[in-house]
């Protein structure tokens, strides 16, 4: 048995409650189990009740964590899983956060993938899509979005291409920006040595071998 000494708004959480109970023990919890357990100071709960008041506000602080390092940077659903678990917090209060977070359209794993992959293959960030996709994998994207995805991006860069080609300008891919990044500091080298450390350079970033070839051509044409 345990008696609620305190019922009040939680002074840094909108929308949230902080139950004590005993005068000992300090709960965070939402209006809707306020109203479901018709809780009030002074009311007795008998041990069933108080075992759903705190299985009910692991919950609550499940999905509040959640939702707050969503809004510290986006994950996908698998890395939020995980770093939910570094939290101790169990399966059975994960699950429904997140099942909440992705039907409030906050955890969406192919909106994720398409940001991440935007901004790691812009040209100004040299990384090719077989890095972005290793990338994606770590984070728990599934592959098949991660495909889908990557070859939304190749379109995209495409269409830019063309775009830039309609106004009479020339759009450098990520792989030729990156190659005239490295090879400036490969100067002075001979030139097979260049052009195998380029290559390597070039390959762990995500670059295919024909896309290498490609921007090798290019840059010395250009030379």
């Amino acid at each position: 048995m345990a008696t609620i000494t305190k019922l009040r708004e939680h002074p840094r959480k909108p929308g949230r409650f902080e139950l004590e109970l005993d005068a000992a023990t300090t709960l965070t919890i939402s209006l809707e189990l306020i109203a479901d357990l018709k809780l009030k100071v002074g009311r007795v709960l008998d041990e069933a009740e108080q075992r759903r008041l705190e299985s009910s506000a692991q919950g609550i602080a499940c999905y509040d964590k959640a939702l707050a390092t969503l809004g510290a940077r986006a994950r996908s659903e698998a890395d939020l899983r995980r770093y939910l678990r570094t939290k101790e917090f169990t399966d059975e209060q994960i699950t429904p956060a997140i099942e909440r977070l992705t039907a409030l359209g906050l955890l969406d794993d192919v909106a994720y993938a398409r940001t991440f992959a935007r901004a790691r293959l812009a040209p100004s960030r040299g990384f090719g899509p077989r890095r972005v996709a290793a990338e994606l994998a770590r984070k728990g994207v599934a592959r098949d979005i991660a495909e889908r995805v990557l070859g939304e991006m190749a379109l995209e860069l495409e269409e830019q291409a063309d775009d830039a080609a309609a106004r009479g300008e020339t759009l450098r891919s990520a792989v030729e920006v990156a190659a005239a990044k490295k090879l400036r500091s490969l100067q002075g080298l001979e030139p097979a040595v260049q052009q195998r450390r380029l290559y390597g350079f070039l390959a762990r970033r995500g670059f295919s071998g024909a896309e290498i070839g490609t921007a090798l051509r290019m840059l010395k044409h250009r030379d």
